[in-house]
């Protein structure tokens, strides 16, 4: 950069000699500043695509996540959140090691290596775990994207399809028994109590997870109940603490001691027992609020209020998709007519 222009600004300068001077001041002052300009070291680049590795990329979003994330309603991310995306972390680094690629650079970031990665999940995971190591993958490419690491190219767009299907129906009773009865290695077992946990309460599996003492309750005459607000609207859910949770809490020493993994790690878990029990079907976390609902429903002729009480809704229109009455149930009622 030249500074002639500055000096041909002096040399026209014309008035009294303060004039003179005082333009001659700011010329000088304006030198300095720019020769300052001149001699700063430029800051160093920030990583490109092809500097940083995929797993590099995958701690650097965590590390902002965990200082500047925040969820739809405008709040930090929680822990469960940041423990998903170490369990996802855990999945990539499985993936790029089975295509003997251990430090694969985040270049390889695009739709083709999307779908190899879903289809690898799939033989591994629940078709929904699958999907959601997917969408994590493609929301690091839209971070690296906009923190400058990647180029648009390496955007993931794609979006494993879902298929039409019939919800998952919850446990009949003979399913259920044959989870209470059977016994699996240490892991697996927390991941099938925390589960029967869900069953016993109607808890959605992040309200399980952060349950603490402080939400059982006893009324003067001795009915003794689980109170929460949930995590996902705020609203209270008032649960009856039945004999089969609270031998479930006692076993593990609190109900803040509850072994609860990430959702995606408890959902394989599932997967992995019902496959040892030959039940022809895949069993994830949501199905316990969805077996409760149908028990409380089918067997017990609760109330629609009562039941989203239980489930923590304010009104009885949504708990509908939790339950579906059964023939049973219907005769019953009729009978008694």
């Amino acid at each position: 950069m030249s500074t002639e222009p500055l000096q041909t600004l002096l040399e026209m300068a014309s008035g009294t000699s303060k004039d003179v001077t005082a333009i001659a001041s700011a010329v000088a002052r304006l030198e300095s500043m720019v020769a300052q300009l001149l001699n700063q070291t430029p800051a160093p680049a920030a990583p490109t695509n092809q500097t940083i590795s995929l797993l590099e990329l995958i701690d650097t979003h965590y590390e902002y996540q965990a200082k500047n994330g925040r969820n739809k309603r405008g709040k930090p991310i929680c822990r469960n959140t940041l423990k998903t995306y170490k369990v996802n972390r855990g999945f990539v680094k499985n993936y790029l090691h089975y295509i003997n690629q251990p430090t694969a650079p985040a270049s390889v970031l695009n739709n083709d290596f999307a779908r190899e990665y879903e289809l690898y999940n799939l033989d591994r995971l629940a078709a929904t775990s699958a999907r959601m190591a997917v969408s994590f993958l493609a929301g690091i490419s839209r971070f690296g994207v906009e923190k400058k690491f990647l180029s648009a190219d390496n955007r993931i767009t794609y979006k494993p399809a879902v298929a039409e299907s019939v919800p998952p129906a919850p446990l009949t009773q003979d399913e259920l028994l044959k989870l209470e009865s059977a016994r699996f290695r240490r892991i697996r077992q927390g991941a099938v109590d925390c589960f029967l946990f869900l069953v016993y309460t109607g808890f959605h599996y992040i309200d399980g997870a952060l349950i603490d003492s402080n939400a059982q309750q006893v009324t003067p005459d001795g009915f003794t109940y689980l109170q929460i607000n949930r995590q996902k609207t705020g609203e209270t859910a008032i649960v009856p603490y039945t004999e089969k949770a609270r031998a479930l809490v006692d076993k593990y020493g609190g109900l803040d001691k509850l072994p609860f993994k990430t959702n995606n790690t408890m959902n394989y878990h599932l997967k992995m027992a019902a496959k040892e029990l030959g039940l022809g079907r895949e069993i994830t976390m949501s199905i316990g609020r969805d077996t409760f609902a149908d028990d409380v429903t089918n067997n017990r002729g609760i109330s629609d209020e009562s039941l989203a009480a239980m489930l923590g809704h304010s009104g009885t229109g949504y708990v509908r998709k939790y339950r579906k009455v059964k023939v049973s149930r219907v005769a019953k009622e009729w009978k008694s007519e």
